[in-house]
């Protein structure tokens, strides 16, 4: 079993929690490959996400059967594969081991599952694959520009001295999995399938048109003036714009051009690669990034934000601010332990254990002291988060301090019922050998007025009575410590009227 450690060291793993973990593990496949081992080809059938524990694996795609381009190294906690993640898709690229390597295999449609049945994490992942794919993107296509730029064989096909076979030109640039074209005289000359295929129109069309034709009118002057700018060699960043196909869809590309020498006169080489997919993904984190703030800003229960160690606080709410009577000015920078927001500050260390471990914290029960000095109960969640470049916390609290208090209030009620249901039913069973014991005493003192014993023996049965009565009056649950720690009921306390009356013997007592 691969342990949760070995999984975090993957970066798209990084973050993701032990629970997510524990349903992948299962999942996985452990493969080793020695030194030129391939372990998957362009063009195979996508169906396993890999990522890369020990070892080193080259990227290459065949721009023909003697040159290989190659797009990038992967190196140990990198991924590769990502078009496992689509199905019925296409490896775009050769996985060539560089050195003795060891991989960890998932099938791509159950990464896509578990993200998808755990949104907060599928979240995490998408977010560092739209972060990685992005860099990877400018990176490769950049590298494989300048070997086409600097590839001898390449550049002979632009001198009109070239006598190569025909099918050497079709093996590079038609079989390209990136668009490519030719503009000589400010017009299409060449466009490769993969080119038309973005744009929708065929090389018969698109020979006919001006390559600003398929640009967005928003963004002609920025295509321009980017491409002007490339071709001098002021920027080498690839830039991104809009087209509109043929069939009038939106497409977002990003491209990069070179000047070359073509049937021996100047002309414009350039790559065409469609991002459309990625931008959505970005736009689709914008959208969730903004309707996070606005929840975070507007929701009636606390959020902060804070650092995972030190407990530094980030940012927080209005929620936050109105209840505690803080301004953001004295919370922002200042840690819960410096102010003193945890009545048991412990509290926050096995909470932080838990973070640490699992990932999340739901429901803990806790105390925090407002500023006024007032301890409420609150109802503590929290989720560990990155930050900017930090590892953080974002936690939301509920007061439910008028709720414990009800609660307080209910058992008090039900424990006073209880007691009030043994004092009735005790002061029954009293009352009544009570009652005879009344008369016979009478009876005894009319014919021994003088005897002490009878007088000691009344004093006592007068006591019961007014215990008795004091049982009956109890109106609240009052406790007094009684012998080994425990308690039991104080019925001077409890009763309502102090020290009651007591009644004549002679009287008839109700029962």
């Amino acid at each position: 079993m691969i342990a949760f450690d070995e999984l975090r060291k993957i970066l798209v793993l990084e973050d993701v929690s032990d629970s997510m973990l524990g349903k992948m593990v299962p999942l996985l496949q452990m493969r080793v490959f020695g030194e030129r081992d391939v372990i998957f080809q362009q063009g195979d059938d996508a169906d396993l996400f890999y990522m890369l524990k020990e070892g080193k694996v080259l990227l290459e795609v065949d721009a023909s059967e003697s040159i290989s381009i190659s797009l990038g190294a992967m190196k140990t906690g990198f991924s590769f594969g990502w078009s496992s993640l689509f199905s019925g898709s296409n490896y775009t690229s050769t996985a060539v081991c560089v050195e003795p390597t060891e991989v960890i295999a998932l099938p791509g449609k159950d990464l896509v599952r578990l993200m998808d049945e755990n949104h907060d994490n599928g979240y995490g992942i998408m977010w560092k694959i739209a972060a990685i794919l992005r860099r990877r993107l400018g990176r490769r296509t950049g590298q494989f520009l300048r070997a086409i730029e600097q590839h001898p064989d390449i550049q002979k096909i632009f001198q009109a001295d070239f006598e190569g076979p025909p099918e050497f030109f079709a093996n590079i640039f038609l079989n390209s999995p990136i668009g490519i074209f030719i503009i000589q005289d400010g017009k299409f000359v060449f466009a490769n399938p993969e080119f038309c295929r973005i744009s929708g129109f065929n090389e018969t069309e698109l020979l006919r048109m001006k390559p600003l034709d398929i640009v967005q009118r928003d963004d002609k002057a920025h295509v321009r003036e980017s491409a002007i700018k490339m071709l001098k060699g002021e920027v080498k960043t690839p830039y991104e714009h809009r087209i509109l196909t043929k069939q009038n869809d939106a497409k977002w590309i990003i491209e990069t051009v070179i000047p070359i020498n073509y049937e021996g006169r100047r002309a414009v080489l350039g790559y065409f690669m469609d991002n459309t997919n990625a931008v959505h993904t970005q736009e689709a984190l914008s959208i969730t990034e903004d309707k996070f703030q606005k929840a975070f800003r507007s929701s009636p229960d606390w959020f902060v934000i804070s650092t995972l160690e030190g407990g530094f606080y980030i940012d927080v709410n209005e929620a936050f601010l109105w209840a505690t009577g803080y301004t953001k000015e004295e919370i922002l920078g200042k840690s819960a332990i410096d102010l003193g927001i945890w009545v048991h500050p412990e509290q926050r260390h096995e909470m932080l254990k838990t973070l640490k471990k699992e990932g999340v914290v739901r429901n803990l029960e806790v105390e925090f002291r407002m500023k006024s000095g007032e301890i409420r109960q609150m109802l503590w969640s929290a989720e560990a988060i990155d930050y900017g470049d930090e590892k953080c916390l974002i936690a939301a609290t509920r007061d439910i301090t008028d709720r414990v208090r009800a609660q307080k209030e209910q058992l008090g009620r039900e424990k006073l019922e209880g007691v009030l249901e043994i004092a009735g039913a005790t002061c029954h069973e009293i009352n009544q050998p009570l009652q005879y014991m009344y008369l016979v005493l009478n009876e005894a003192m009319k014919e021994n007025p003088d005897s002490k014993n009878l007088q000691e023996i009344k004093k006592q049965c007068d006591r019961i009575k007014e215990i008795t009565q004091k049982m009956e009056s109890i109106t609240v649950c009052e406790t007094t410590e009684y012998v080994g720690g425990k308690k039991m009921v104080d019925i001077y306390h409890s009763a309502k009227n102090g020290v009651c009356k007591i009644d004549e013997p002679e009287k008839k007592q109700d029962v």
